[in-house]
């Protein structure tokens, strides 16, 4: 996949400084749990303190998101190691695993707990593989499913820390979903928007909060919160972003509030990265963010680069709006022809993952290329004035910002809606526009 890289102008991307050290009295971070030396008591078991330190240098390695396959070959050895009876064990490997998108591995995995004497009479064990097998689901396809999965893993008795990530996980499926204000909900009651609420794995739950308020179109608050979530992992030496995604939808919500440069520079560095780990997947996320950051002509090609990359991968993840976005950069392009074929590829990957919300997007953008064999570019004024309406403001103050009446703002949105083939206002957040020269 290498030779992808240099489609988007990043022939030299900037290579990722890796700090060796992580905070004081966790040895490596871990979504779920607090890691420390504790981990290494073993007594009497040389073959499980070998698997622990395997497991562990596994995670730093994949934190670090650096030598994937070393990362691999050491989640299998510490599973073996332990005879697949140790939980710690398990739940790092099964993390580095998907990290490094070997998704046929965690299958294969889960079939063999599932018919362990110790996964099936342990209520702790049961709750771990479920949380797992949801997030495998979540990730690979089957929306629905997962949110089933989570749902029953939330109500076996796993300790907060993994309470918290599963709580996280459930409410990223369920904005992947579109029921934004089940998210909300779900957060609201765990007490989650109560003051001086405990939050024992702040990444895991900014990046959750960043992507439900990102599909609410709330564009400064959740880039605070992927911003949140940034400096933790990085406190943590972490930069794979297979491990948690946060530069990519932080450059998505700059480039809704029009700061290009900050776009630009977020997307560029989870390209690097995602470089440097090598997973088809992480990769192809980082170049949807890249198109969307450029203004100039290397946009289409981060977009090809990002569909070659998406393409190598089982991820299905995010894939319904990356294709729905490539499509309507191209109508934008007069380019019907390649956006019908995207629009078709975005319903395709959401129904693969049963998400009816992106397949009745993409439906209808199929009908929107269908319907006319020509489509009009947005004036530079339509274009200021609809990604103001985008970013959640009043037509009064649209006008006022843009020193125009409200009822040329009216006029202008209504041409907008026209030419984008779109109803209603919300639907704004979802046909992506053009990037205009802002400065």
């Amino acid at each position: 996949m290498h030779d992808i890289f240099p489609l988007a102008g990043l022939s030299d991307p900037k290579t990722v400084k890796l700090p060796k050290n992580s905070p004081a009295g966790s040895i490596v971070y871990c979504p779920g749990c607090r890691v420390t030396e504790s981990v290494y008591q073993a007594e009497g078991d040389a073959d499980l303190l070998r698997a622990r330190r395997a497991a562990v240098k596994t995670l730093q390695l994949a934190n670090l998101g650096i030598e994937k396959e070393k990362v691999v070959a050491l989640a299998v050895e510490s599973l073996d190691l332990s005879r697949r009876r140790d939980l710690s064990c398990f739940w790092f490997a099964m993390l580095a695993l998907l990290y490094a998108e070997e998704t046929g591995l965690v299958e294969d995995e889960l079939f063999r707990r599932a018919l362990g004497p110790i996964w099936e009479k342990s209520q702790l064990h049961r709750g771990v593989l479920l949380l797992v097998r949801a997030r495998a689901r979540a990730l690979t396809g089957g929306l629905p499913t997962a949110q089933g999965l989570f749902t029953r893993s939330l109500r076996a008795p796993l300790p907060p820390r993994l309470s918290e990530v599963c709580i996280a996980w459930q409410v990223e499926n369920l904005v992947e979903m579109g029921r934004v204000d089940e998210a909300r909900d779900l957060l609201r009651e765990h007490g989650y928007f109560e003051p001086g609420k405990v939050i024992d794995d702040y990444p895991v739950l900014m990046a959750a909060l960043g992507a439900l308020e990102l599909a609410a179109g709330r564009y400064e608050q959740s880039l605070n919160c992927f911003l949140i979530c940034g400096k933790q992992l990085s406190d943590h030496a972490v930069y794979n972003p297979a491990v948690i995604r946060w530069r990519s939808p932080a450059s998505e919500c700059s480039s809704a509030l029009r700061r290009r440069h900050l776009a630009l520079h977020l997307a560029q560095e989870d390209v690097a990265a995602a470089k440097s780990w090598g997973s088809p997947w992480s990769a192809g996320m980082a170049f949807h963010a890249l198109a969307v950051s450029q203004t100039d002509e290397n946009t289409t090609q981060s977009f090809w680069a990002a569909a070659a990359l998406l393409r190598e991968s089982r991820i299905q993840r995010g894939q319904a709006k990356f294709y729905y976005d490539f499509a309507t950069h191209l109508s934008e392009q007069n380019r019907l022809g390649e956006a019908g074929e995207m629009f078709k590829s975005s319903e395709y990957r959401a129904q693969v993952v049963d998400n009816s919300l992106w397949v009745e997007r993409a439906a209808r953008g199929v009908q929107r290329v269908k319907s006319t064999r020509s489509r009009q570019s947005l004036t530079k004024e339509e274009k200021g004035i609809a990604t103001l309406a985008r970013l959640g403001l009043t037509n009064a103050e649209i006008a006022r910002r843009s020193h125009v009446t409200v009822s040329t703002v009216e006029q202008h949105l209504s041409n907008v809606y026209r030419k984008l083939r779109i109803s209603q206002r919300g639907d704004l957040a979802y046909a992506m526009l053009p990037p205009c020269d802002w400065e």
